[in-house]
Order: C-alpha cells, then sequence, then structure tokens
C-alpha cells in the first residue's frame, strides 16, 4: 500500500503554488523555497513574478534549507532517521526544538535530494483518505464505529485515532523483534501514522483540541479504572470544551485501551466523577443522592 498522499498535479516544486498547497502562508517562503529548487535543479525559467527570489528575512531560513539538503547528500541514513524520529515526535507532540518553517526546510530538503516526496496534507473527507481506513464496519479505524458523534467530520477523527492506535500497536510489535529504525516496514507503518495524523495535528479547532486530548489519554499508563479517571480530571478543565464531546473521548480511550467502567460505588466514593465535568451537574447529581435518601427513610 502506498502510504504517502498523491502528489501535487496541479503545480510544479519550482512554481510557489507547490508550497502554498503545503502549509506555507507566506509568499516569501513561498518565493524563497521555488527559487531555491530552481537553483537545484538547475530550470531556466521563471514563474510568471515580480518577487525577488529571497528577500532579506528569508536569507537564514534559505541556508537553513541548503544546510539540510547537504546533510542528506552527506548522511542520507542518519537524517533518514532523524526523519523518521521528527515524525514520531510530532505524532506524540513532543517538541523537537525547532520552528515550522525549519521542519517544512527538512522535507523539502528531503524531496530535492529524492529521498522521500514532501506530500501536502490529506483531506480527512477525501476519498484517497478514506482509502487508507480498515473497510471493515465498527472497526476502530472506521467512521462507523462513532455513531453516537453528530457529525461525519468528528466520526472521521475518532476512525483517524483508532486507526493510529492500531498501527502504534502494530508497529510495538515490530520493534519488539528489531531496534532499526531504518527498517523498510517500520518507516512504512510510521509514515502511514503521521499521513493519517498531519491533518489533526495542526488544527486550532474543537476537533484539534480533541484530537490532542486523545492522544494525552492514550500516553498515560494506568493500572486501575480510578487512575484513568485521575487523569481526566486533570486535564478536563484545563480548556473551555464541549462536555458531551468529551465524554465521547474518555468513551472511545476506555474502549481503544480496554479500561473497565468505574464500579457505582467508586464512582459516588470520588469527589468528580469522570463524566461529571461542571460544578452544576455535580450539584444536581448531589441533590437527587440527597433526595433518594430521603425517599428510603
Amino acid at each position: 500500500m502506498n502510504t504517502e498522499p498523491e502528489p501535487d498535479q496541479q503545480h510544479a516544486p519550482t512554481d510557489p503554488g507547490y508550497y502554498a498547497g503545503r502549509g506555507v502562508t507566506s509568499e516569501s517562503e513561498q518565493q524563497m523555497r521555488a527559487a531555491y529548487t530552481r537553483t537545484i535543479r538547475g530550470a531556466a525559467e521563471r514563474p510568471a513574478s515580480t518577487a525577488p527570489d529571497c528577500d532579506l528575512g528569508m536569507r537564514e531560513e534559505r541556508q537553513y534549507l541548503a544546510d539540510s539538503v547537504d546533510a542528506y547528500r552527506r548522511y542520507p541514513i542518519e537524517m533518514q532517521r532523524l526523519h523518521m524520529q521528527t515524525l514520531d515526535a510530532l505524532i506524540d507532540g513532543v517538541d523537537m526544538g525547532m520552528t515550522a518553517v525549519q521542519w517544512r526546510s527538512r522535507r523539502q530538503a528531503r524531496e530535492l535530494t529524492g529521498h522521500g516526496p514532501w506530500s501536502p496534507p490529506l483531506d480527512p473527507l477525501s476519498a484517497e483518505a478514506a482509502r487508507l481506513r480498515p473497510y471493515l464496519l465498527g472497526d476502530p479505524g472506521h467512521p462507523s464505529r462513532y455513531t453516537a458523534a453528530p457529525t461525519q467530520l468528528e466520526r472521521v477523527m475518532r476512525a483517524d485515532f483508532g486507526h493510529l492506535h492500531r498501527l502504534r500497536w502494530e508497529r510495538g510489535r515490530l520493534t519488539a523483534a528489531t531496534e532499526d529504525r531504518t527498517d523498510t516496514e517500520y518507516q512504512r507503518i510510521t509514515t502511514l501514522m503521521f499521513v493519517i495524523a498531519e491533518p489533526w495535528l495542526t488544527r486550532d479547532d474543537v476537533l484539534g483540541r480533541e484530537w490532542r486530548d486523545l492522544r494525552t489519554l492514550t500516553a498515560g499508563h494506568y493500572d486501575t479504572s480510578d487512575d484513568f479517571a485521575d487523569a481526566v480530571e486533570r486535564i478536563q478543565h484545563q480548556h473551555p470544551r464541549d462536555e458531551a464531546m468529551f465524554a465521547r473521548t474518555v468513551r472511545q480511550i476506555r474502549d481503544l485501551e480496554r479500561i473497565p467502567e468505574p464500579s457505582p460505588s467508586s464512582d459516588a466514593n470520588r469527589s468528580s466523577a469522570p463524566f461529571l465535568f461542571s460544578s452544576a451537574s455535580a450539584a444536581a447529581r448531589t441533590a437527587e443522592l440527597a433526595r433518594r435518601n430521603r425517599s428510603t427513610r
């Protein structure tokens, strides 16, 4: 299976528009990347533009790109290993100490030196994205499993996370047998994981935040259901949220990680149960328990 999205058919890498489709919003950065590609490939034609090849603000970034190309040419194995490590870090939300512009330069350098394509992010609702998902209905990586979600986009987001979770498990079995991160199968799985995750990683909306909550909760280790409930409480007040959506997130993690639901006695003894997401709902529950106690006397 090809784990990379299809290449850009509308623009050549010597065209600034090629980089607009890869998350570059700055025209000066688009121009710099297109100009550098023309230099590398020896292209004589210039795109129809009166902008300079590289303005003063992009000279340092152009040098970083040139250094990255040089590194790929001189140390291809090491750079491929670093690329895989960076994909892992981005999937897990780990800071690699580089800017978004520098990451784009690394991806462009990888493409320019023939070590792999720099593909635009997938549209999660596209047919191409759908072809990457498991085809069995009810699979954790299939949107049909998440019928409680009110929108198709949320169902797709949860399916993509479920698919990512399964791929991580498959890769874990692989790395148990070999620590070689240049292994072809390891690279294939890691690349597919990033292709699936990339559209959600940079979203600054409710679904992007929910993706990050899913990622945070799966990163934990829970010996008991109460440990998981504690983790839920720690993150549920970090930012304003859609409480019903977060409840679906908690249920999905319980399902993926096979965490049992808390017992009623455990729930009653907790000061804040995992599915009580506001002081108002907690107060209503307290009032209901008090009413029931009075009715049994």
